[in-house]
């Protein structure tokens, strides 16, 4: 039997070569994003409310989770608006009982503004979870004449969220969700 011995040319160090640093960058690269995904996973909060999640489903009926510790308010301005924009911007539940026309989706949210729309429902429910103290807004808006507004009055130093809009039945389970991204 005869071993042939190998030959190292230069064609053949440099893709050896080539593979071995090719090979360290991605393990350097995978250890900083999992490094820096463990810093973001041990961020604390001042709230004393529940911690939201880093990834903001949708999802159907949920259980309500009352809270009496609001970090922000929305104040009822009974379905007062002063202007409607254009209709693209809206957010409607699947359902079409509630369709939300501002904010709308991405935008900036800051105290001062409006959250205003429309419902074949006699109240509304709005919570305001931000992604470094959770919830920091909850309540519930009357409809009048099936438009519902109130203004935002909250806190926060996050730099994303979601509002979220939705009915509540007797048996105290949500429905009519529409989740909203936002910005701080």
């Amino acid at each position: 039997m005869i071993i042939k011995k190998l030959r190292f040319t230069n064609k053949r160090k440099i893709i050896l070569a080539t593979i071995v640093l090719l090979a360290l960058a991605l393990g350097i690269v995978g250890f900083t994003l999992w490094k820096n995904q463990s810093i973001h996973l041990a961020t604390e909060t001042t709230s004393k409310e529940p911690s939201s999640q880093s990834n903001f489903t949708s999802g159907g009926k949920r259980e309500v989770v009352p809270s009496t510790n609001n970090e922000g308010i929305i104040t009822d301005t009974g379905g007062n608006t002063s202007s409607i924009p254009p209709s693209g911007d809206w957010s409607s539940s699947a359902s079409g009982a509630i369709t939300v026309y501002s904010p709308a989706k991405n935008s900036l949210l800051s105290t001062g503004q409006i959250l205003s729309g429309i419902s074949t429902l006699d109240r509304v429910s709005f919570r305001i979870i931000d992604s470094v103290s959770g919830v920091i807004a909850q309540g519930s808006l009357g409809v009048v004449g099936n438009k519902f507004s109130g203004n935002f009055s909250f806190d926060t130093t996050a730099k994303e969220g979601r509002l979220d809009i939705f009915t509540v039945n007797a048996d105290g389970v949500e429905s009519n969700v529409i989740e909203i991204p936002v910005r701080f």
